[in-house]
């Protein structure tokens, strides 16, 4: 089977004597019904040389070059091929040794998703999402979200600082993702959007959760532990109040607030009637 320049596949008469050729010219095509799809088949067909092609359309042969990444070897390779049409008149494939050409090809694969980064972790994921709270929220603060861009341009600069995919593969992510903000930038977003809060309430600082969207600023707590809590916790300089997911002694949830003042006054008494009949053995006010 043979193709041609609009990408028709051409098929060889079963009749031809032709031997084996790499590109032929046929004389005539006709089509043909094999199996219930029409065909197209060539007649009074001979071979034809590379050369004699490029010679007759040499004005209308391009040079593609194209440069990528094989997944399986992790070789940047450098694709030349010589195109008349949809007809491949010949295709050569190179080692890439550029720095910067390499790391535009690891780049784009790990934008694409074809490649991870080891510590591109949940530590990396809450600074986009805090930033990206930030930026939309309070654009007043004027600290841009990392859009597409952005973070190509990122991949591309932590991938021109190593020499291998394997060191690519391992670097630190975290640190080099804060640094591409100013020294302001990093305390705007410390102070404004921090990664955990303090209830004051002797328990561990809690994990602010900032996937959901929406302007959602999730804190989840075991329902004891917030009796304490008199004022509502905020963030962005007291401006935004989180949402409390208030759990059960299963951890799992059974209430979500943005005034916990309002939660003890109103819903509470209902609440701790339902969970103090599942778990007598737990301490309830």
């Amino acid at each position: 089977i043979f193709q041609d320049i609009l990408g028709r596949r051409l098929h060889l008469s079963k009749r031809s004597v032709l031997g084996v050729e790499e590109f032929v010219l046929p004389l005539q095509l006709v089509e043909k019904k094999i199996r219930g799809s029409i065909t197209l088949e060539m007649e009074w067909v001979t071979g034809i040389d590379k050369n004699e092609i490029r010679e007759f359309a040499a004005d209308k042969i391009k040079i593609k070059q194209e440069i990528y990444l094989d997944l399986k070897t992790r070789k940047v390779l450098q694709k030349d091929t010589e195109e008349w049409g949809m007809l491949v008149l010949s295709s050569k494939e190179t080692e890439i040794s550029d720095r910067e050409k390499k790391a535009k090809a690891y780049a784009r694969a790990l934008f694409h998703g074809d490649l991870k980064l080891k510590n591109w972790n949940s530590q990396v994921e809450q600074l986009l999402q805090r930033r990206s709270f930030l930026a939309i929220y309070f654009p007043d603060f004027e600290i841009k979200e990392l859009d597409d861009e952005m973070k190509l341009l990122f991949l591309e600069q932590l991938c021109l600082s190593a020499s291998s995919w394997k060191e690519i593969k391992n670097m630190e992510v975290f640190t080099e993702l804060l640094n591409t903000l100013s020294g302001d930038e990093k305390r705007l977003l410390e102070e404004a959007t921090p990664e955990t809060i303090d209830l004051k309430n002797g328990r561990r600082p809690y994990q602010l959760d900032y996937s959901r969207g929406g302007g959602e600023v999730i804190l989840r707590a075991i329902l004891q532990d917030l009796y304490d809590i008199e004022a509502h916790p905020k963030i962005v300089y007291g401006q935004h109040p989180v949402v409390i997911e208030i759990l059960a002694p299963n951890r799992r949830p059974v209430q979500r607030t943005t005034d916990l003042p309002s939660f003890w006054k109103g819903t509470y008494p209902k609440v701790r009637k339902e969970l103090a009949g599942r778990y007598p053995k737990h301490h309830w006010r």
